[in-house]
């Protein structure tokens, strides 16, 4: 993930939980435990990208 990708996505939902508070909305939000579950989703992916890379890297080598 890029900076700008990273902050595009801050400031995006620093403006939409801005622009929710003004109008007293329900933040759009997932519980705590859905943004754990999403975290873990992004850990394994990261996980599964980095095995992979090693197994094709050891498998070039040899």
């Amino acid at each position: 993930m890029t900076f700008s990708v990273l902050a595009t996505t801050l400031i995006g939902g620093f403006l939409v939980g801005f622009v929710f508070s003004i109008f007293k909305l329900p933040l759009p939000v997932p519980p705590l435990a859905g943004l754990i579950a999403a975290g873990a989703c992004l850990g394994g992916s990261a996980a599964y990208q980095s095995i992979h890379g090693l197994l094709l890297r050891s498998n070039s080598n040899g």
